[in-house]
C-alpha cells in the first residue's frame, strides 16, 4: 500500500526561500494549488486522524485520501491514496475503498453522500527534486492560507518528501540543513490546522500516543514506531511551548522527552553503546532548563491555586506571587530558547536516525540476550520483569519520609510505567491497565511530593520567604507533605499487591 513518507518544518520569516534555494544549489518549479478538504458532518475522518481532499493545480485535478499509520507515528509517514478527478468532480469508486478499510478501518464508500466542504487551503508551491546517493527527494515550499468561512491562518512550511529510496539519507540531508535556515520539525498536517480552523478550537498539548506494534514480530520493527512516537509528542508540544502560555505544554514536552530517552534505554543494546548513551547524554542536558521552567509553573500554580486561597487576610502574599511570576517569565524565555534551537531541532532528526539505524537487520551485533528474543513479546516481557524487579527492590521497606529513598523510587516506577506502555499490546490487555492504573496513582503522589520538596527549596529563595509569609508556606507546604507520606504505604501495598503484566 502507498506510503508517503516526508518530513515538514515551520519556515520562519526571517528567513527567506531564496536562501532555501542557494542552499540547495537548485532553481525551484512554481504552481498555484488550490484545495477542499472534505468529512461528514459529524467528523469521521477527522476522528479517524484522515483527510479527503480535492486539489487543484492549473487545469489538473486531483483526489487524494490520507490517513495515519495505526503505529500512532505520524512521523513515520502516512498512508496515501491518489488518483486523478477529471473535470474536478470526487469519484470515491476511484479509490481502492477494500484497502482503504483493511488499513485505516474507514468505509469511505459508504460516506459518499454525507460528505460535504469543511475548508479550503489555497498556497503558492515551490518545489525542487534532489537526487542523492541512495534516494530521490522533492523539497517544497508552501506559502499561503487556509481558510475555513471568515477564519484565515497563513501557512508556510518546508516539506521534503521522499520520492524513491532509503529514508535515512532524507534524514541526514535534512539535519544538515536545520541550522542554516532555522527549522522547526512539524507535525500536524495541513488537515489538522484546518479541521482545527474550521470548528474555532485553539490548538492544544499533546499527549503521548500509544503506538501500534506487532506483538509477534521482531522487536526491531517496534523501534521505529515507539521512538517516532516519542519525537511526535516532543514536537507537537515544542511549538506551543515556544508560543503559547500554556504549562501543559512545557509538562507534555518534557514527558516525550522521558519517553524518548527510556525507548533509547530499552533497545540500547541494538547499537554501539557508546553512540546510544552519546544520544541519552544529550537528552539529559537539554532537560535542566525545561526541568527550571516546569518547576516555576508548578510553584506560581501552587501560590494561585492552593496557598493563596488558604490564607487569612492576615498574611499577604502577593509580593511572593509577584516574585514567583517574574520567576517564571524569565525560566519560562530560557526554555523557549532552548526548544526554538537547532541543536534541540538536530536532536530530534538524531532520534529518528537512530531509530532507523537500529531498526535494521545488518546493524550491530545486539549485546543483549534479550534482543535475540524470538518476537517482541519475549523481549518487552524480559525488560519489564527486570524493571519491575528494581522498582520493588528499592520500594520495599522504602522509608516514604526520606526524600532521596522516594525520588529513586519514583524515577524507576517512570521507567516501568514508559515500558508498561510500549509493550500493552505484548500482555494481557485488563491486566496490564490494571497494573498501569495502581502504577500511574503511584507515580502521583510521588510527583506531588517532588513538587513540594521543590517549592520548598524555592520558596527560600523568596523575599516573601520569612516572617509570616514563610511560615505560613512552609506550614501550608508540610501539613501537604504529610498528608501524602501517609497515603504512600497505603498506595504501595495495594500496588504491590497487583499481578505483574503477563
Amino acid at each position: 500500500m502507498p506510503i508517503e513518507r516526508e518530513l515538514k518544518f515551520r519556515f520562519s520569516e526571517t528567513h527567506s526561500a531564496t536562501e532555501l534555494w542557494r542552499l540547495l544549489g537548485a532553481k525551484p518549479r512554481r504552481r498555484r494549488l488550490n484545495a477542499t478538504y472534505l468529512d461528514t458532518r459529524d467528523a469521521v475522518l477527522r476522528r479517524a486522524h484522515a483527510a479527503l481532499r480535492m486539489r487543484r493545480s492549473g487545469r489538473r485535478w486531483l483526489q487524494c485520501f490520507k490517513a495515519e499509520p495505526r503505529t500512532g507515528a505520524v512521523l513515520l509517514g502516512r498512508h496515501e491514496w491518489e488518483f486523478a478527478a477529471r473535470g474536478g468532480r470526487l469519484r470515491i469508486g476511484a479509490f481502492p475503498l477494500d484497502q482503504i478499510r483493511a488499513t485505516s478501518g474507514i468505509d469511505l464508500g459508504a460516506l459518499q453522500d454525507r460528505l460535504h466542504a469543511v475548508f479550503t487551503t489555497q498556497f503558492d508551491r515551490s518545489t525542487v527534486e534532489l537526487q542523492a546517493p541512495g534516494a530521490r527527494i522533492e523539497v517544497a515550499f508552501d506559502r499561503g492560507t487556509i481558510a475555513a468561512d471568515r477564519r484565515r491562518e497563513a501557512l508556510r512550511e518546508i516539506e521534503f518528501e521522499l520520492l524513491e529510496g532509503d529514508f535515512l539519507v532524507l534524514l541526514e540531508r535534512v539535519r544538515a540543513l536545520i541550522p542554516g535556515l532555522a527549522l522547526e520539525l512539524e507535525v500536524g498536517s495541513k488537515a489538522e490546522r484546518g479541521y482545527r480552523l474550521a470548528s474555532g478550537q485553539r490548538a492544544r498539548p499533546v499527549k503521548a500516543r500509544r503506538p501500534s506494534i506487532d506483538a509477534q514480530g521482531d522487536p526491531r520493527d517496534a523501534i521505529a514506531a515507539i521512538v517516532g512516537a516519542c519525537v511526535s509528542q516532543v514536537a507537537a508540544n515544542a511549538g506551543g511551548t515556544s508560543a503559547a502560555r500554556d504549562p501543559e505544554y512545557l509538562h507534555q514536552l518534557r514527558v516525550g522527552l522521558r519517553r524518548l530517552r527510556s525507548a533509547l534505554r530499552l533497545f540500547r543494546a541494538l547499537l554501539p553503546p557508546e553512540r546510544t548513551q552519546a544520544l541519552v547524554d544529550r537528552l539529559h542536558a537539554v532537560l535542566p532548563a525545561l526541568g527550571v521552567a516546569r518547576d516555576w509553573d508548578v510553584v506560581t500554580e501552587l501560590l494561585e491555586k492552593r496557598i493563596l486561597p488558604a490564607a487569612g487576610e492576615g498574611i499577604d502574599l502577593a509580593a511572593t506571587l509577584r516574585w514567583a511570576r517574574r520567576r517564571r517569565m524569565r525560566a519560562r524565555r530560557d526554555a523557549r530558547a532552548v526548544t526554538a534551537s537547532s541543536a534541540f531541532q538536530q536532536l530530534l532528526i538524531d532520534a529518528m536516525i537512530w531509530a532507523e539505524q537500529a531498526g535494521r537487520a545488518d546493524g550491530a551485533a545486539p549485546l543483549d540476550p534479550s534482543v535475540r528474543a524470538r518476537t517482541l513479546t519475549a523481549f518487552a516481557k524480559r525488560k519489564v520483569a527486570r524493571l519491575t524487579h528494581r522498582v520493588e527492590q528499592h520500594g520495599d521497606g522504602c522509608d516514604w519520609s526520606d526524600g532521596a529513598a522516594r525520588h529513586q523510587v519514583r524515577i524507576r516506577l517512570k521507567r516501568l510505567r514508559y515500558a508498561c506502555d510500549f509493550f500493552t499490546a505484548c500482555f494481557k490487555r485488563k491486566r496490564v491497565r490494571r497494573y498501569l492504573d495502581h502504577l500511574e496513582a503511584l507515580q502521583d503522589l510521588l510527583g506531588e511530593l517532588n513538587d513540594l520538596a521543590m517549592a520548598r527549596q524555592l520558596f527560600a529563595e523568596a523575599a516573601g520567604g520569612t516572617g509570616v509569609q514563610g511560615a505560613f508556606i512552609n506550614g501550608w507546604l508540610a501539613a501537604r507533605e504529610d498528608a501524602l507520606i501517609a497515603a504512600l504505604a497505603d498506595a504501595w501495598r495495594v500496588f504491590r499487591e497487583q499481578a505483574r503484566p503477563a
